[in-house]
């Protein structure tokens, strides 16, 4: 994956940026390759970030690196279907690739940048993730919902509106991801005129998801599309908009669904982030003045800094009429790639998902490490960080000193223990910290939704207490599909990637958080 990189920055520089686990650990073979941008109209060199990585006692394919084009930030192209390569075994040894989201490379990218650097990310990992997976929440997938089109309206002329939807197969309920052109909409619903509607357009309203039958649905007067001779409308909007209902802006696990589910969107429609403007149905913001209710929700507002945020219910959004060019409905985060075929029973715990660790990337671009301006003691140590909850919370441990102390017990030398307290933190603290994590320990909640910014072959220990017990697989299922190397054990990723304990009251296991070590420091897989 080739990454633009400022002339003035240093190869040792780059190399200062820890490998994030959503990076495919695809071969490349151990060479240099340098290129200038002959000709173009970009105002800083460009160079091809090469990266090393070695896979012991399986087999290995080279792959080329491309450069991105000089009109990168204005034209998107999905990368071609990739072919599938079981090349890990029972050994593996990964060192990269690294995408070196430094302050100097990020300087040279806007979203889109970033964005589209994402998408070249997920083709390459999906070269080495099972046929399978990658129909389910891969490249696959992503290119069958762009082929599989159900027409709910369509334009007679020119001027007519347009109204399709991208299915997404397979999938646990009927699954749309809805575009809408030359359309207007308002309090009362969505408005078309001069297309015909499609048989499929009742049929799609009846097994609809929540975004259709708040948009043109029963969740609207008009109960479906209205069909009119002229659009009513007292504004228009030229530029692409994407409207999307956030399922639970308050925890970072269910708000990831919402992530996830808005950057396979973009993938589908081929859009870029700096071109669209985004409305979220809803109250997102903080009390006390602050913007957003969490520091993860100003994602959002990163991601599409260029056309904006607005949020509001629906007749604050859309009052007595807009008319939009092109308008996109995101499904709902609710049901997500995240929970798919059983993700919250962890019933999918050993199949990596390019889209997810594509769309981790893309926050992680959002949020450097840069920003973080503490440098953590015994910086280049392995550590195990260990996640504390608030005192009186569910699910915090019984005894914080007492959790300390046996994760610290059983460390071997050349590894430390750091802990973490989310709520003190910013989102580039929270992904930083993991980043430079080899082992993360938690009780089962959100912030375990970290493991999806730890290091390539990394190790999760989860704590089942309280008010919750193993038959909650949220994080098992995560973790399975954040990890690349998940895709060799198919099914056996419990006491190899992922560890767990269930008991009454909230204390640490130190054999379960040995273990996790000892299988980090050996680096065995067993398929």
């Amino acid at each position: 994956l080739s990454v633009p990189v400022s002339s003035g920055t240093r190869k040792q520089d780059l190399n200062k940026s820890p490998p994030p686990r959503c990076v495919d650990s695809v071969l490349v073979k151990a060479s240099t390759l340098t290129m200038q941008w002959l000709g173009s109209q970009l105002p800083l060199t460009y160079m091809v970030f090469v990266v090393y990585a070695m896979i012991l006692e399986g087999a290995c394919r080279s792959v080329a690196p491309q450069c991105t084009s000089d009109n990168a930030e204005s034209s998107m192209n999905l990368p071609s279907l990739p072919d599938h390569d079981s090349g890990y075994r029972t050994m593996l040894q990964v060192t990269g690739p690294r995408i070196p989201w430094t302050a100097k490379v990020l300087k040279t990218l806007s979203s889109s940048g970033i964005f589209k650097e994402t998408m070249n990310a997920m083709s390459t990992m999906d070269k080495e993730t099972p046929a399978e997976c990658s129909q389910r929440f891969g490249a696959a997938m992503i290119h069958s919902m762009q082929n599989r089109r159900v027409q709910l309206c369509a334009a007679q002329n020119s001027g007519g509106s347009n109204v399709y939807c991208h299915e997404r197969v397979p999938f646990d309920i009927p699954r749309y991801t809805c575009l809408l052109q030359n359309i207007a909409v308002s309090a009362a619903g969505t408005q078309v005129t001069g297309c015909t509607t499609t048989p499929d357009l009742p049929q799609t309203l009846r097994q609809g998801g929540v975004m259709e039958n708040h948009l043109f649905g029963d969740q609207t007067s008009f109960q479906s599309l209205k069909l009119s001779d002229m659009l009513q409308c007292k504004n228009k909007v030229e530029h692409q908009v994407l409207l999307q209902l956030p399922w639970d802006p308050n925890n970072f696990y269910e708000w990831y669904g919402d992530w996830v589910t808005l950057w396979e969107t973009m993938a589908v429609l081929e859009w870029n982030p700096d071109d669209t403007e985004v409305y979220l149905l809803g109250d997102v913001r903080g009390r006390g003045g602050k913007p957003y209710k969490r520091v993860f929700d100003e994602a959002w507002s990163r991601a599409f800094a260029v056309k904006g945020v607005r949020s509001g219910t629906f007749s604050e959004l859309f009052g007595e009429g807009i008319c939009f060019n092109q308008l996109a409905a995101v499904p709902h985060g609710g049901l997500s790639t995240l929970t798919f075929h059983g993700g919250r029973s962890g019933l999918n715990p050993d199949c990596p998902s390019a889209t997810l660790q594509a769309s981790a990337l893309y926050l992680r671009g959002l949020f450097p490490s840069s920003e973080v301006s503490t440098t953590p003691a015994s910086a280049d140590a392995k550590r195990v960080m260990l996640l504390l909850r608030r005192k009186g919370s569910h699910r915090a441990f019984a005894d914080d000193a007492e959790a300390q102390a046996a994760v610290s017990n059983v460390l071997p030398p050349g590894w430390v223990l750091e802990v973490l307290r989310p709520e003190k933190l910013s989102l580039a603290e929270q992904i930083a910290a993991a980043g430079r994590s080899q082992v993360l320990v938690g009780a089962h909640g959100a912030g375990l939704t970290l493991a999806l910014f730890l290091p390539l072959g990394a190790r999760l220990v989860e704590v089942y207490c309280d008010d919750r017990g193993d038959s909650n697989g949220h994080y098992r299922t995560l973790e399975g599909m954040a990890e690349p190397a998940t895709g060799v054990v198919r099914g056996k990723g419990e006491g190899q990637f992922h560890f767990s304990s269930a008991k009454d009251q909230c204390k640490i296991d130190a054999d379960l958080v040995k273990a996790a070590i000892d299988a980090y420091n050996s680096n065995k897989l067993i398929s």
